[in-house]
């Protein structure tokens, strides 16, 4: 890279940094979703099973009473902490974002098809390609969540309790995520027109 403009070698070296940054934040969400996600679903099976008749056994009742209980204050908790840690990990997520966009519009307006300069930029583009991906994978999972956890809320007058913070939240993370990848999708024409 020593041929390289040195800003346009400073905006790809910003723009790599703040990825990093960024996957670690992406990891957090992800870890707060897929908890939730385990716990509804073991939720929703013992529903379907109560429902179906399946765990009406008269040995097994208290005890199928007593795992659906457990798992209700489980999912409550988890709930209750994915509200009071989502905020501020997708607030992160947006801010470290916009600093990768900024890096990789600095690197556009620093190109100056030098030798290397255009391999670089189109590492950047697949780089942000797949972060589209990724993002656009990850919604798919929220709008799967938010579509069990709406089934959830109407048996449970527990989960009521925390039920409209919750979908504030995952609304929120699922619009953040949106305009990630419009916002992914307008840098890539850009270094698509370039190259």
């Amino acid at each position: 890279m020593s041929n390289l403009n040195p800003d346009f070698s400073l905006s790809v070296q910003k723009a790599k940094n703040h990825q990093d940054e960024l996957r670690t934040i992406y990891k957090s969400i992800i870890s707060l979703v897929n908890d939730l996600r385990s716990r509804s679903k073991i939720h929703m099976n013992q529903i379907s099973d109560l429902e179906d008749g399946l765990s009406l056994g008269m040995k097994d009742q208290p005890a199928d009473e007593l795992n659906k209980k457990n798992n209700i204050e489980q999912l409550s908790e988890d709930i209750n902490q994915f509200n009071s840690n989502i905020t501020t990990t997708i607030k992160r997520f947006e801010d470290e974002f916009d600093l990768i966009l900024d890096s990789y519009e600095q690197a556009i307006l620093a190109f100056t098809a030098k030798e290397g300069e255009l391999s670089s930029l189109l590492r950047l583009r697949k780089e942000m390609i797949y972060l589209e991906y990724l993002l656009r994978k990850f919604k798919s999972k929220i709008t799967a969540l938010q579509q069990m956890n709406n089934v959830l809320f109407s048996f449970s007058n527990e989960l009521r309790q925390v039920k409209d913070r919750y979908k504030n939240n995952l609304s929120n993370v699922s619009s953040s995520i949106t305009i990630a990848c419009e916002k992914s999708y307008k840098v890539i024409e850009k270094i698509q027109s370039i190259s």
